[in-house]
């Protein structure tokens, strides 16, 4: 039997916040139905600071479309909200992958 993996409260927040981008994506009519995210928090640590930013903190989130590297919570749902704008992209699921911080 596989062990479940329990989030640490960091990553469950960060999870909760950006499962919310579903929420918002429900009612915005010029989004539609094109895209949702699917979040996960996943048993490994990062040793990255932010893509954007390194002042934002640690890259914890990893899968957002068209970047090589991980964000911060809020760098994230900025990224996200930037992939569903490309009018190239024509929407699907964005799965995403949440980390923990170094010492959780």
């Amino acid at each position: 039997m596989s062990k479940i993996y329990i989030p640490t409260d960091t990553q469950a927040v960060t999870v909760a916040f950006l499962n919310n981008l579903n929420t918002v994506n429900s009612w915005r009519r010029d989004v539609g139905a094109r895209w949702r995210v699917d979040v996960v928090a996943v048993d490994a640590v990062t040793h990255e600071r932010c893509s954007d930013d390194s002042d934002h903190g640690w890259a914890v989130v990893y899968g957002v479309p068209g970047a090589s590297g991980g964000f911060c919570k809020w760098g994230a749902a900025w990224h996200v909200e930037l992939a569903h704008r490309d009018p190239h992209w024509d929407g699907d699921l964005i799965e995403l992958h949440v980390l923990r911080e170094p010492g959780e």
